[in-house]
């Protein structure tokens, strides 16, 4: 019998990000003082320096953005618990914020499908598993109907709705991702190591006829919200 697998979401790191956000202001800073000591400079002189410090002062700010937002969700994230699956010989158990127990789990006897959306500012891809029965969610359901890309202000709407319905925080994960993906259980595969995705992939695709996968779809995933809720 195979051992359990499990696969826990690392923390974001952001040390090499905030370094380079740095010397990208500076970078942004220094063109804009060039630009200014230049505006005396005779007109070509003038005209080309500018265009030149122009082009590299967009390539710097655009990486002074990327930068920043890796920053930000160290920040949103920095103490909090983070989503983890395990792969059992019964079925998978699931946490939307781990600290050491699975409080959802999905017996491999229950029909389950797969699919990927981006996440909630439209960055990045997450793995969701839809099943009909998921054991330990106390009253919320275990998939509500989804037509994408949904609408910010519904979204919250029913997020609070769902919290008064189940006596719970409307900022618990597992109504987040009720909400915006349709189930509570989603994962990032892309922040996981290769080999223990490979791995959880290969069972997962014996344990329910090749429904579920975690392998990224071949055609394009469209937005999942019409604009950024945070």
């Amino acid at each position: 019998m195979d051992a359990d697998l499990v696969l826990v979401t690392p923390r974001p790191r952001a040390a090499g990000s905030a370094v380079t956000a740095v010397v990208m202001a500076l970078v942004v800073g220094g063109v804009g003082w060039g630009m200014w000591r230049l505006a005396d400079a005779s007109g070509r002189v003038r005209w080309t320096a500018w265009v030149l410090l122009g082009v590299v002062g967009l390539v710097a700010l655009r990486a002074l953005a990327v930068h920043l937002r890796q920053v930000g969700t160290w920040l949103r994230w920095r103490g909090r618990p983070l989503p983890a699956l395990r792969l059992t010989a019964s079925g998978l158990d699931y946490s939307a914020a781990y600290t050491g127990e699975f409080e959802l789990h999905v017996s491999w006897a229950v029909p389950m499908t797969c699919a990927y959306r981006q996440g909630v500012d439209n960055t990045g891809f997450f793995w969701c598993l839809y099943a009909p029965v998921i054991e330990g969610l106390d009253g919320r359901p275990a998939f509500l109907p989804r037509e994408w890309p949904l609408d910010p202000d519904e979204m919250r709407a029913e997020r609070q709705q769902l919290a008064k319905a189940a006596g719970v925080e409307a900022d618990s994960p597992v109504l987040l991702h009720l909400v915006t993906y349709g189930t509570p259980i989603v994962i990032n595969p892309y922040l996981l190591p290769a080999d223990l995705v490979d791995a959880a992939d290969e069972r997962l695709r014996a344990h329910t006829d090749g429904r579920c996968t975690l392998r990224p779809p071949e055609h394009r995933v469209g937005p999942t919200t019409r604009s950024k809720i945070f």
